[in-house]
């Protein structure tokens, strides 16, 4: 790679959803285009399908959309999806390459960051620039604190997870200039004999997420969070100590190794709030906390506190 004072831009590895680029790859070049603006680089995607991409519009920041068309194989190799992106890289040399953290982006980065010899920093859940140097953000020690990573490497790889950044873009529908197309033909000795489609949850359009921890008593009890819920159209979602449990399944559970939400109206009940937990609401408009416990971390991300027993507070819900 050449002098990194010489490199400014920065790619993004992007994936398609119903034929158009993905929420969380908006997010990505949202958060790429904030970066480019101190680093005075540009913006630039790139995509592997084994189909013909027709995009009505891409964002207006971004310089170029290099799309890989995968003839064959027909589906997905990590080797085959990460080298082609290497020989991107080896192109366009960026500073950062971001990557979803996807089935398909972790199964990648790490190949790529072995192909340049740099470092990867998985789950990122902020990028800033301090004296010109990018610092990676994410959670370390089981959640308990931030690490800040810095990578002496380029490119420097990292992960982000869905609604870690938000999306605000500009969109053209010019995008003629901006897509370059290369079709491709691969050899493998890899044979796909079997392919069972997974069914995708729904996704719950309440705004309203009530988010229950291990101050709840037991399970019993989460019939009256139920009604809770009910009442005021939300969403039950959890901590990691009630999947732990058994309470409830990982796709419920809030936090770095559960699901972020962005956007939303939050109630924390007898949630205690670990860095790991907070990243998962840290672009929620609005969190309500309920716990017992005057020291809970939980109080330091609050928009509103009540410093009380649950069961109470959740009784007087009920009744207002």
């Amino acid at each position: 790679m050449k002098n990194e004072t010489n490199i400014k831009d920065i790619v993004v590895y992007v994936e398609l959803e119903n034929q158009e680029l993905s929420q969380l790859s908006l997010q990505l070049i949202s958060k790429a285009n904030e970066l480019t603006k101190v680093t005075g680089g540009e913006v630039s995607a790139c995509l592997v399908s084994h189909q013909k991409v027709a995009l009505p519009s891409l964002p207006e920041c971004l310089a170029e959309l290099k799309i890989f068309q995968l003839i064959q194989p027909r589906f997905f190799i990590a080797n085959h999806y990460a080298q082609l992106i290497i020989a991107y890289l080896q192109e366009t040399q960026p500073l950062l390459v971001l990557v979803g953290s996807t089935p398909i982006g972790k199964a990648m980065a790490p190949i790529i960051a072995v192909a340049f010899k740099t470092g990867l920093t998985a789950d990122c859940t902020d990028l800033l620039i301090e004296n010109q140097t990018i610092v990676q953000v994410r959670p370390a020690y089981g959640g308990n604190v931030l690490a800040e990573i810095v990578t002496k490497t380029t490119p420097k790889v990292c992960t982000i997870r869905e609604h870690a950044f938000s999306e605000n873009l500009v969109f053209t529908k010019s995008v003629t200039k901006k897509i370059s197309y290369e079709v491709l033909n691969l050899e493998t000795n890899v044979e796909l004999l079997y392919q069972k489609p997974i069914k995708k949850a729904e996704k719950q359009q309440s705004r309203i997420k009530i988010i229950v921890g291990k101050g709840v008593k037991k399970k019993a009890d989460l019939e009256l969070i139920e009604k809770l819920s009910k009442k005021i159209n939300g969403e039950i979602l959890c901590s990691r100590g009630l999947v732990e449990r058994g309470w409830f399944t990982p796709e419920s559970q809030v936090g770095l190794s559960g699901k972020s939400l962005q956007g939303d109206i939050v109630i924390t009940l007898g949630v205690s709030g670990s860095v790991q937990f907070c990243s998962g609401i840290k672009n929620c408009s609005c969190v309500i906390a309920v716990n017992n416990d005057p020291n809970a971390r939980i109080f330091s991300v609050a928009t509103y506190s009540f410093c009380s027993d649950l069961y109470e507070v959740v009784e007087s819900f009920m009744k207002n």
